[in-house]
């Protein structure tokens, strides 16, 4: 009876008197508990992950990785100047570009001055501006789109949440790799994509072909301006002096006016982190001309991805930020 029974249960063994109570298991329980363990290892992992993922990081803590952010504004400008010829970052300059545009038209309808050399550039479809004015423009609304969306979203998720941060540059990662799978395609055809880089139409190629050609070239255009977008929102909502990732005109009006300026021989953190910014952006621009030299526009927006890629995943690192109660 007690060598056939599979369930616990307790028997009893009188010795001197004394009831002893033994339990007889069949190993039911000590192999449910071995496959349970798995699970509940598993359940924790995820438990700790996303406690980690919901938790704030320390915003004294974040210089390396803006830094990172400051170079890849470098890098993907670097890619956009030498390529395509407009800033996907400093929109500043692109801003202005657009205002001249309208200036030249308005002095070739107004005034009769010769029209300006400028516009010898032949558009590539009919009513469609010069192919700089429409990249430049391309750029902006693709750069504030990224600004408008990504930041609400940001400020319904938590600015310094670690899930978002990661999150964030992963979707910045994903807008740059669609930029660099569409300037591949383009890649296939260099000549009609020429032709619409540089405003001239060929007559072997049909006006729906290089308006198919065109908007491809803007969408890859798009894809970059909006990565950086969501990127400077990001940065900025960290509210640190690190914030600065995008535009570097501030940060040089500020360094220059810092009272901290030629106190070399201390840490002035509002003083170092700005010719950090400078100087990791300065790199950025650097690595990527020379990169871009060797493997061409797609192949080097797709080492772009990589770099961002590891950026998002680097913000696991982090230390949390720590509440201290009274």
């Amino acid at each position: 009876m007690e060598s056939s029974s599979s369930t616990s249960s307790l028997m009893k063994h009188p010795e001197n008197g004394i009831q002893h109570y033994r339990s007889v298991n069949g190993g039911s329980s000590v192999s449910s508990d071995s496959a349970e363990e798995p699970a509940r290892n598993t359940v924790g992992l995820l438990a700790s992950l996303r406690h980690s993922l919901t938790s704030e990081v320390d915003a004294g803590k974040v210089a390396p990785f803006l830094s990172a952010y400051a170079f890849m504004t470098g890098y993907i400008d670097a890619i956009s100047f030498s390529s395509i010829f407009v800033w996907c970052g400093f929109q500043t300059g692109n801003f202005a570009q657009l205002a001249l545009a309208f200036a030249r038209r308005l002095e070739s309808v107004f005034l009769t001055t010769p029209a300006p050399t400028a516009f010898t550039v032949r558009p590539v479809l009919q009513n469609v501006p010069p192919p700089s004015e429409a990249q430049s423009f391309c750029s902006l609304v693709a750069f504030i789109a990224g600004l408008l969306i990504f930041g609400r979203l940001g400020d319904k998720i938590g600015t310094h949440k670690r899930g978002w941060l990661v999150g964030g540059t992963l979707i910045q990662a994903c807008l740059t790799l669609a930029s660099a799978l569409t300037f591949w395609s383009l890649e296939a055809a260099p000549i009609p994509a020429l032709a619409v880089a540089v405003g001239a139409g060929d007559a072997a190629f049909s006006t729906q072909t290089v308006a198919v050609v065109s908007m491809r070239y803007f969408f890859g255009i798009a894809c970059l301006s909006a990565s950086l977008g969501v990127q400077g929102i990001m940065a900025r909502r960290l509210n640190t002096p690190f914030s600065t990732t995008i535009v570097l005109t501030a940060a040089f009006v500020e360094l220059a006016t810092d009272p901290a300026l030629f106190y070399v021989r201390r840490s002035v953190p509002s003083r170092d982190h700005k010719w950090m910014v400078i100087g990791y952006l300065f790199l950025g621009v650097v690595v990527g001309r020379l990169v871009l030299g060797q493997l061409g526009t797609a192949a080097t927006i797709g080492v772009a991805v990589l770099i961002r890629v590891a950026i998002a995943f680097s913000w696991l690192l982090i230390p949390a930020r720590h509440v201290h109660l009274p």
